[in-house]
């Protein structure tokens, strides 16, 4: 490739443009008009490839098609017009720098609480984020405690075995753990209190037209977790001892 090529190469390449749809862009320069099979075949792509890049470049500006029948025929714009995919791109650039200098203050009231507080947020999902979520309140000494406001017992119906083998852990820990829950109904609730001793775990109820949450939070140490009860279980894990102790006061006025 001569060194004109190579420079111009590295230029489109810095437009965002990918090595294929430059090889693409240099078949049409050297050869013309041509369909799409011929371009596939001297630009060395396969022909998905080169669809895809030459509906890339009809949208860049830098060539254009006839139909004859049903086949296209694809041929260059002007070679100047390269120009005006650098003034796109200088224009794009200018807007996303006006965006960023409109989000500074923002980035560095974010960046001063973390600097103060130290506060560390993690978001997780699924399964997956249900059970690290459970087994980070395992991450504490023996004879901690854990405070959890939970959800109703008919929605709380997942992972069972998992569950079972958490709680042998926690006890293992002598980990003990408060419980809110809202009152049910059938009475199911009250078959949870009935395992609250071999569970190292005091159980309270609530009313359910005040307390009848779609998720559970969970206090212990300096971390707080909050997972929503939705499909795909939504999580996040807050790690700060201001943010825990405050929820940790909630939780004790209500528990009274």
């Amino acid at each position: 490739m001569e060194t004109k090529e190579k420079t111009l190469e590295q230029s489109l390449l810095g437009l965002g443009l990918t090595k294929s749809e430059i090889a693409v862009y240099f078949v049409l320069l050297k050869n013309g008009t041509m369909p799409t099979s011929d371009i596939s075949k001297l630009a060395g792509l396969p022909r998905s490839t080169t669809v895809i890049s030459l509906e890339n470049l009809l949208k860049e500006g830098l060539i254009k098609y006839f139909e004859i029948g049903k086949r296209r025929s694809y041929l260059i714009n002007e070679p100047k017009d390269i120009l005006n995919l650098f003034s796109k791109r200088e224009s794009e650039m200018n807007l996303k720098k006006i965006e960023i200098t409109k989000a500074i203050p923002e980035l560095e009231s974010l960046y001063n609480i973390k600097a103060v507080s130290d506060i560390v947020v993690e978001k997780l999902s699924g399964e997956i984020g249900f059970k690290k979520a459970y087994d980070m309140t395992l991450d504490q000494k023996t004879g901690g405690e854990i405070l959890r406001f939970g959800l109703s017992v008919k929605k709380f119906n997942f992972f069972n075995d998992y569950l079972k083998e958490y709680v042998q852990k926690k006890n293992k820990k002598k980990i003990t753990t408060r419980l809110l829950l809202p009152k049910d109904e059938s009475g199911l609730h009250l078959e949870v209190k009935k395992d609250d001793k071999s569970d190292l775990r005091e159980t309270r109820f609530l009313d359910p037209n005040v307390y009848n949450p779609q998720g559970n939070i969970a206090i212990w140490g300096n971390m707080v977790s909050f997972i929503s009860w939705d499909k795909e279980f939504h999580i996040i894990i807050v790690k700060d001892k201001y943010f825990a102790d405050m929820m940790r006061m909630i939780f004790n006025s209500i528990w009274g």
